[in-house]
């Protein structure tokens, strides 16, 4: 299991092997559930994801103008220089998740749990966090958070690095 750690915090990253994740065109399934799966590249004018588990996936360099995540659950998931405008995320639970190089300008976080999440070189400028719960360890590493609100978070597992 690959670890990052700061101070006495560790965090459990995604362990992803390309050998068996799948070549995806989207994140949206029949049965509300992606596992496995590679999604790369995508230029999207809006992600529009709603009762959805995404489970053992990498997730890397899409760009959308408005993003709308409600009621998802994310499990061992890799996000890489994402672009996600306008993003809002909303009832979801986060668990061994990173977040790298990624641009969430203006961001709106609402009633989520972390568990094992880490923001490590991410841009949040003037998003919004909002009844965030770190269940488990979360850390936000070489992050940008301008003019960034917490309210009414929980974040007693989180560290704040640089």
């Amino acid at each position: 299991m690959t670890t990052r750690t700061f101070g006495r915090t560790s965090i459990a990253l995604p362990d992803l092997a390309d050998g068996y994740l799948s070549n995806v065109t989207s994140l949206e399934s029949g049965r509300g559930t992606v596992q496995d799966f590679n999604y790369a590249d995508a230029g999207l004018r809006d992600l529009d994801l709603a009762h959805a588990h995404l489970i053992t996936g990498r997730i890397t360099s899409p760009r959308a103008s408005y993003v709308r995540m409600d009621e998802v659950r994310v499990d061992s998931v890799e996000f890489d220089g994402c672009d996600l405008g306008d993003l809002q995320w909303a009832d979801g639970k986060l668990s061994r998740v990173v977040f790298k190089n990624c641009k969430i300008m203006g961001g709106t976080f609402n009633d989520l749990t972390l568990d094992n999440v880490l923001f490590d070189n991410c841009k949040l400028d003037y998003s919004t966090f909002e009844r965030i719960r770190a269940a488990g360890p979360a850390a936000f590493t070489h992050c940008v958070l301008t003019e960034s609100t917490f309210t009414g978070c929980d974040l007693t597992n989180a560290v704040f690095n640089d």
